[in-house]
């Protein structure tokens, strides 16, 4: 990267002119983040994420009366959730963390591939917090590497899902899934045992990779073009109601684990080249990360767990 143009005496700020607003560029070696080993690859170098996913609490209400449809949709997100089910929450999240088997997470992977072996370092639920009439909830999954669909299929599902058998987990509504930061623990730490021997003027010598030095920048940023969006959009349209609600439509077999006991009914077990009466399909709507996609309700093919995906396409969907 040419660094030194004349007449640009900031580099960043000239880059960002050209960007659009919710695109930034925080620095670049020798300008905010430090300079990096030749051979670095930020994809490879990755450790562990951060991924946060905020949920709309009313979706744990019980013993309220839904039999008037009058301001139904007011009423849910004037409810407000007590410190039991959040509780209950984190405690359930604890069986997600550690390493686990997620065939039942992704697609196209049998329960016998070692790569569905994921860690999930830890999974922290936030205190309840209210954004205008809503209460919402913050999920930060910090885990080692993500299949895709992973994350999606967490928030809704039960803990069965390392089981052999195969069943539909479901995606959640991806809007306001959200990649917090990418962590780089392996790098530096390798390259805190090289810098022990080098002065910090040496030019070998490489610093820690950290974005610490933008962080009110970043979070500013974050609170502007992606959470105040995110709850303009779902005030407007209401998607994580329509998503439990499209769900308790639903009356075919491939969510009859979704029951009281837990349990993964035989019905319930997708079967390889065996075809399903009314399987459940996911709707575009609900992949939407911003409001400019088109919310039609045509419902988009199922990840179907016998499509062919070659090594090389699952593997550009991790993360």
């Amino acid at each position: 990267m040419i660094t030194a143009v004349p007449d640009v005496p900031d580099m960043v700020a000239r880059i960002n002119e050209e960007l659009p607003p919710e695109i930034r560029l925080w620095g670049y070696p020798g300008c905010g983040l430090d300079r990096s080993l030749q051979q670095y690859s930020a994809t490879l170098s990755s450790d562990p994420q951060d991924i946060a996913e905020p949920k709309k609490l009313h979706s744990f209400w019980d013993g309220v009366d839904l039999d008037s449809h009058e301001g139904e949709l007011a009423r849910k997100r004037a409810w407000r959730v007590g410190p039991e089910p959040v509780e209950r929450l984190r405690q359930i999240a604890k069986k997600f963390e550690g390493t686990h088997n997620f065939h039942n997470f992704t697609v196209a992977r049998d329960f016998s591939d070692r790569s569905n072996q994921r860690h999930m370092k830890k999974i922290e639920i936030a205190d309840p917090a209210v954004y205008g009439d809503t209460e919402w909830i913050s999920v930060l999954f910090h885990g080692q590497s993500f299949m895709l669909h992973q994350i999606v299929r967490y928030c809704p599902s039960i803990d069965q899902g390392g089981l052999m058998q195969p069943f539909s987990a479901k995606d959640d509504v991806c809007f306001g899934l959200l990649l917090e930061e990418p962590i780089f623990d392996s790098y530096n730490t390798r390259m805190g045992v090289i810098n022990a021997k080098l002065d910090p003027s040496d030019p070998d010598y490489r610093p820690a990779i950290s974005f610490d030095a933008h962080h009110e920048a970043i979070q500013a940023f974050k609170q502007k073009y992606i959470y105040d969006n995110m709850r303009q959009v779902e005030d407007r349209d209401g998607l994580f109601d329509a998503w439990m609600r499209f769900v308790d439509a639903y009356s075919g077999k491939d969510l009859l684990y979704l029951n009281p006991k837990g349990i993964i009914p035989r019905d319930a077990v997708i079967k390889k080249n065996e075809r399903r009466e009314n399987p459940f399909r996911e709707k575009k709507r609900f992949d939407a990360t911003s409001f400019s996609v088109d919310e039609d309700d045509k419902a988009k093919d199922e990840d179907d767990v016998d499509a062919p995906i070659s090594k090389k396409d699952l593997a550009d969907t991790e993360g």
